[in-house]
C-alpha cells in the first residue's frame, strides 16, 4: 500500500498570472500489484478556489489508464507492469483556468518472479547476450537509482532497521447523530525520534471537501452526514522522522436523531363544541413513518379520521376533537401526538387543555333502561322479480323490551332510504315496504340496518343484506305518455289518478299497488281516472297501471306513512333534579357532582426578556408567551489588551514595559540533501528540483527501445537460433554439425501374389481366385543442427533525470517591549421581550337538588314507572290536524 502526497505547499509556486497550481506530489516508486494513493490536495488557486481535478496516467507500454476515482481530489491505482508511469493532474479554477502538474511512478517487479532467469532459445533478444565460449564476461545492468532522499513521505514502506514505528490516538466522541458538528484531536509520538508529519484521510462520516490545510491541523471538525444506524471510520497517517509510517483510526457509530413534533391549538374549549388541532412534525436525518393525534380520556371524542401521506420528512396534519363533557378531576384532557421516523424513533408530545361551559337542566324520569332485544329481521320480495325496477321487497322485524309497551323501528336502506315505523306487542313486529330503484342502487348487495328505540331512548340495530339485479329500465309509449301521479296521502290511505283518452273508453286496466293487491277498472272517463287504495304498512311502494291492450306499465312511487297512534293521558311521580354551576354550595340538599368548568380572569400581565442572539438565544419560552418587542440595553466596558504597538487611535498606553516578547523577524533558509536531516525548529518548505545529464549504455543485437541511440562498437555475438538438416548416414554431416535424433521411416514395399482358391482340370490344378499382399520396408534417416549468431554491439545515449533537494526553513525573532493599552467601548445587548396574562382561576362546580312531585303528562308510548289516572286514546295521523302529534305523523294526513 502506497500513499503518494506533496510535501511542497501549492501557495510557494503559485503562478502571477491567476491561473491556479496542480500539486499532484512527488515522483515514488512502487511494486508491481501495490495500491498507490494520489493526493492533489496541495492543489490551490491564489485568486479563487479549485472546482475540480482530473487526473490520467500513462503506462509504460504507452497505454492511457484511469485511477479509482478519476475526479477525486485523492485517488487510487494499481500498477500491473514494471516501468515508469506518468501521472498527470488537470486542476480548473472558478474562472475556468487550468493548470497541470506530473509525477512519475517507478515500478519494479515483485522479488518472487526472479528476473535473473535465464531466456530460452525461443524468447526474443534481450538487452543482457547470452554466454557463449567466444563472449566476454560481461557484468549485470546497474539498478535504477531512486531519487535523493529516500523513501517519499506517506509510503507504506517499512521503517529502516531498529527504528520504532510512531503512534498516535484519535480523541473525540464515539457516537455522533447526523447533522451534528463534532471535532477530532491527533495526539501523536515517536518513541525514538520525533513525528515530522501527519495529515487525516479522507472519512465517510462527512461527504464535505476539505482544504489542504484542514488535513494537516491536528484537530480536525466536521458536519456529520452519514446514515443513522451504521459505523463510519476517522482516519489519519503519522510519519516520523526516519520515514516510517502509521495509520491511526476510531470507529464512530452514527445513532439516529428522533423527530421533533409539537401540538398547535386553543388551550381552552366549551363542552359540546369541536376543535381543530394541528400536529407539526419533522425529522433531520431521514423521513417520518408515521404519527398519530388523539386522547385517552372519554370527554373528548375525534371526529374525522387522522389523514395521512407518508412517508416525509417533514409536515402538518389537522385533526378536530370533540369535547363531550367536562371532565371530574381536574376539568382537563389531554390529546397525545406520536411521531416515528425510518430509523425507529419515536416522539412523543402531549397537549392539555381545559374543557369549560354548562348550564342548569333537568331530568324527568331518571330511570336506567336495557335496551330491547331483536329477535328476528327477514326480508322477501313481494311477487315473482328480484330485480330493481320491478321489484317489491318487505321488511319484516321482531323485537322484545320488558321496560317499553311500544318500540319504534327505524330502517336504513342502504345509503338513501330512512324509513320508520312503531308497532306494540309482546314481542313487537315492524313492517315497511320498499322498491328500489336505478337511480339510487345498481347490481350488487345492499346492506339494510334496522335500529330498535324504546320509550327511553335505549337502542340496539341489527342488519340484513338484499342481492339486488337490473332489469329493463322503461316501458313503452303508454306509459311515458301517460303518467301516474299520486295527489295526497292520509294516513296508510293514498289517493291519485292517471291520464286517459276518449280512444281508450270501455277498455280495462290493471292497477298494481305493490302490496300483494292489484284491480282491474274500466275506462269511463275520457280525460282522467282516479283510485286510492289503504296500505297496511308503511314504507315505498311501486304502484303501476298496465293497459290489457299492450304490455306497457306505467309507474311512480309512493312512500306511506303509520297511520294511527296512541295518545296516553296521566299523571306521573317525577323525580326533578335541578342543577346549577356555582363555586360554593346554592344551599341546603344541594350536592356537589363534579367540576363544570374552571373560570379564568385576567388579573395582569408578566413580562420577561430574553437574549435574542447566540447560541443561549431562545425562540419562544412557551406557547403562552408572546414576542412584543425587541430592545437594545447598551454598557461602557473597559477592555485591556498588551502589545508591542498600539493596536489603533482609540487604545491608549495604560502602562509601559510590562513584560518584554518575541516577534517574528523573517526566516532563515537551507537546504538539504535529504528529508528528515533537520529537526527543531526547521520547518520543511518543499523540494527542489534539479535536472543533470547522464550517460546510458546497453548491449544488444538489435537497436534498444527509445530514441536517442547510436551503436558504438561490436563487442561479442549473441546466438540467434539453430540451423537443422536431415542425413542417410550419420559419417556424412560434417564435424561441427551436432547430432540431434534418428527417425525410422518407410522406403518402399515388397509385393507377393498368393492362390486362394484351385480347380483341377485332367489331372491339371488352375488358380481361379489369387490375392496379392504388400510388405513395407525401412530404413533410417538422421537430424542434425548447427548454430546461428547474431553479432552484438554497445549501444549508448544521453539523458536528463531530476534530482531533488529539500528546502527548509526556520523562523528568527528579536526581543521588543510590551505595553498595557486600554479603552472604554459601548457595548450592546439585544434582547427580545415576550409577554403573556396572568389569571386568577375560579372552579365552578356542578350542583344538584332531586325533588318529587305529581304531574299531568301526555306521551304517545304507555307510561311506566309511578303513575296514576292514565287515559289511553287511539288517534289517526293527520286526523285532526293536530299539530301535537308524534314524529312519525309529519308529512302525513292530506
Amino acid at each position: 500500500m502506497l500513499l503518494l502526497t506533496s510535501g511542497l505547499p501549492a501557495g510557494a509556486l503559485a503562478a502571477d498570472d491567476g491561473r491556479p497550481l496542480a500539486d499532484a506530489g512527488l515522483d515514488q516508486s512502487a511494486t508491481v500489484g501495490d495500491t498507490v494513493y494520489l493526493d492533489g490536495g496541495g492543489s490551490l488557486d491564489p485568486d479563487g478556489e479549485i472546482r475540480s481535478y482530473s487526473w490520467s496516467i500513462r503506462t509504460p507500454s504507452g497505454d492511457q489508464i484511469t485511477p479509482a476515482d478519476p475526479e477525486a481530489v485523492t485517488t487510487r491505482f494499481v500498477p500491473e507492469e514494471a516501468g515508469r508511469y506518468h501521472v498527470q493532474l488537470t486542476v480548473t479554477g472558478d474562472d475556468g483556468q487550468t493548470q497541470s502538474d506530473t509525477l512519475f511512478v517507478d515500478v519494479d517487479r515483485a522479488a518472487e518472479e526472479n528476473p535473473g532467469a535465464t531466456p530460452t532459445a525461443n524468447d526474443p533478444p534481450t538487452s543482457t547476450p547470452a554466454p557463449t565460449p567466444t563472449d566476454t564476461p560481461e557484468s549485470p545492468p546497474e539498478a535504477e537509482s531512486t531519487p535523493a532522499g529516500g523513501p517519499p513521505v506517506g509510503t507504506s514502506d517499512p521503517a529502516p532497521t531498529g527504528n520504532q514505528q510512531p503512534s498516535g490516538e484519535i480523541s473525540g466522541p464515539s457516537s455522533v447523530t447526523s447533522g451534528s458538528r463534532v471535532t477530532y484531536t491527533l495526539d501523536t509520538a515517536d518513541a525514538d525520534g520525533t513525528v515530522t508529519d501527519s495529515w487525516w484521510l479522507p472519512t465517510t462520516l462527512s461527504t464535505n471537501r476539505v482544504s489542504r490545510s484542514e488535513l494537516n491541523d491536528r484537530a480536525r471538525t466536521i458536519t456529520v452526514d452519514g446514515t443513522p444506524g451504521t459505523t463510519a471510520e476517522i482516519a489519519a497517517v503519522v510519519i516520523d522522522d526516519d520515514g516510517a509510517t502509521t495509520t491511526v483510526t476510531k470507529e464512530v457509530k452514527v445513532r439516529n436523531t428522533p423527530p421533533t413534533a409539537s401540538i398547535k391549538g386553543d388551550g381552552a374549549a366549551v363542552v359540546n363544541t369541536t376543535k381543530e388541532y394541528r400536529l407539526t412534525a419533522t425529522d433531520p436525518d431521514g423521513e417520518i413513518t408515521s404519527v398519530s393525534l388523539g386522547s385517552g380520556s372519554s370527554a373528548v371524542e375525534a371526529t374525522e379520521p387522522m389523514p395521512w401521506s407518508g412517508p416525509t420528512a417533514s409536515g402538518e396534519w389537522g385533526r378536530s376533537f370533540r369535547f363531550t363533557e367536562i371532565p371530574e378531576d381536574d376539568g382537563t384532557v389531554t390529546l397525545e401526538a406520536t411521531v416515528r421516523d425510518e430509523h425507529g424513533g419515536v416522539t412523543t408530545v402531549a397537549k392539555s387543555v381545559t374543557v369549560v361551559g354548562g348550564s342548569e337542566s333537568k331530568m324527568a324520569n331518571p330511570v336506567a333502561q336495557s335496551p330491547p332485544d331483536i329477535l328476528s329481521i327477514d326480508a322477501y320480495w313481494i311477487g315473482e322479480s328480484e330485480a330493481i325496477n320491478d321489484g317489491q321487497v318487505r321488511f319484516s322485524a321482531t323485537a322484545r323490551d320488558n321496560s317499553s309497551g311500544r318500540l319504534t323501528f327505524t330502517w336504513k336502506i342502504g345509503e338513501q332510504a330512512l324509513l320508520e315505523t312503531a308497532a306494540g306487542g309482546d314481542p313487537a313486529r315492524g313492517n315497511v315496504s320498499y322498491v328500489f330503484d336505478n337511480g339510487d342502487f345498481g347490481d350488487g348487495e345492499v346492506r339494510v340496518t334496522v335500529t330498535v328505540t324504546d320509550q327511553h331512548g335505549n337502542k340496539r340495530e341489527g342488519s340484513t343484506s338484499v342481492e339486488l339485479h337490473r332489469t329493463r329500465s322503461d316501458g313503452g309509449t303508454y306509459g311515458r305518455s301517460r303518467p301516474v301521479e299520486v295527489t295526497s296521502t292520509r294516513g296508510r290511505t293514498i289517493y291519485g289518478k292517471f291520464q286517459t283518452h276518449q280512444n281508450n273508453l270501455g277498455k280495462e286496466i290493471v292497477i298494481t299497488y305493490g302490496d300483494d293487491y292489484r284491480e282491474t277498472v274500466e275506462i269511463t272517463n275520457p280525460d282522467e281516472m282516479r283510485f286510492s287504495h289503504q296500505y297496511e304498512a308503511s314504507g315505498r311502494y311501486l304502484i303501476g297501471v298496465n293497459p290489457r291492450w299492450s304490455g306497457d306499465v306505467s309507474t311512480t312511487l309512493v312512500d306511506v306513512g303509520a297511520m294511527q297512534y296512541e295518545l296516553y293521558t296521566y299523571e306521573r311521580k317525577a323525580t326533578t333534579i335541578h342543577r346549577t354551576n356555582a363555586a360554593e354550595s346554592p344551599g341546603d340538599n344541594w350536592t356537589r357532582k363534579g367540576v363544570e368548568r374552571i373560570e379564568r380572569e385576567q388579573t395582569g400581565t408578566e413580562k420577561m426578556q430574553t437574549l435574542a442572539d447566540g447560541p443561549t438565544a431562545v425562540v419562544s419560552p412557551g406557547e403562552e408567551w408572546k414576542h412584543v418587542g425587541t430592545i437594545t440595553e447598551y454598557h461602557t466596558e473597559r477592555r485591556t489588551t498588551e502589545s508591542t504597538e498600539s493596536p489603533g487611535s482609540d487604545w491608549s498606553i495604560a502602562e509601559r514595559n510590562v513584560d518584554q516578547k518575541q516577534v517574528f523577524d523573517g526566516w532563515r533558509h537551507t537546504t538539504v540533501p535529504q528529508r528528515g536531516l533537520l529537526g527543531g525548529d526547521w520547518n520543511y518548505v518543499g523540494a527542489v528540483q534539479t535536472t543533470v545529464e547522464r550517460t546510458e549504455t546497453e548491449r544488444s543485437a538489435y537497436r534498444p527501445a527509445g530514441s536517442g541511440w547510436s551503436r558504438d562498437r561490436r563487442v561479442g555475438r549473441t546466438q540467434t537460433g539453430y540451423r537443422t538438416r536431415w542425413v542417410d548416414y550419420r559419417f556424412h554431416a560434417d564435424a561441427d554439425w551436432q547430432y540431434v535424433r534418428s527417425d525410422r521411416y518407410v522406403s518402399g514395399y515388397e509385393t507377393r501374389t498368393v492362390c486362394t482358391e484351385y480347380i483341377r482340370l485332367r489331372y491339371v490344378r488352375h488358380c481361379v481366385d489369387e490375392r496379392t499382399y504388400r510388405y513395407p520396408e525401412y530404413d533410417y534417416r538422421y537430424e542434425y543442427r548447427v548454430p546461428e549468431y547474431d553479432p552484438v554491439y554497445e549501444w549508448e545515449r544521453t539523458v536528463e533525470e531530476t534530482e531533488y533537494e529539500y528546502k527548509y526553513r526556520t523562523a528568527t525573532y528579536e526581543m521588543e517591549a510590551v505595553h498595557k493599552y486600554e479603552r472604554e467601548v459601548r457595548v450592546g445587548t439585544e434582547y427580545a421581550q415576550w409577554e403573556r396574562p396572568t389569571y386568577n382561576e375560579t372552579t365552578i362546580y356542578r350542583w344538584t337538588n332531586t325533588v318529587e312531585t305529581w304531574e299531568e303528562t301526555k306521551s304517545f308510548s304507555k307510561p311506566i314507572g309511578e303513575v296514576r289516572n292514565v287515559d289511553r286514546q287511539l288517534k289517526e295521523c293527520g286526523a285532526g290536524r293536530d299539530t301535537n302529534e308524534p314524529p312519525k305523523c309529519e308529512g302525513g294526513g292530506g
